[in-house]
């Protein structure tokens, strides 16, 4: 749902509008209240604010997988040399065991 609402967003805002109409109708008061309150993204490199490397800048790639499968795989690459050197540090760092992230 979440990449459908972006790409919506990304879309006109007619189809987003068709959209919360669609989930509203499912999902109920709880879903308009906080589809109301956030914020659309914008489009270009998106920003993320890790703990430890600070700033990292993601540009988004979408790879479509056969239409059979009605999926699409989105991967994140580094937008900039800066994000590229900070995830190279933090996979030095690491300590090689996978830990839950909520």
């Amino acid at each position: 749902a979440d990449e459908r609402a972006y790409d919506l967003w990304l879309a006109s805002a007619e189809q987003a509008k068709l959209l919360v109409v669609e989930l509203a109708a499912v999902a109920g008061a709880a879903f308009t209240e906080r589809v109301d309150g956030h914020e659309v993204p914008r489009g270009g490199p998106q920003r993320w604010r890790h703990p430890a490397a600070g700033e990292l800048r993601f540009a988004r790639a979408v790879l479509e997988l056969p239409a059979t499968d009605a999926q699409e795989l989105v991967v994140f690459l580094p937008a900039d040399e800066a994000t590229e050197d900070a995830l190279i540090r933090l996979r030095r760092a690491a300590t090689g065991t996978l830990r839950a992230v909520n």
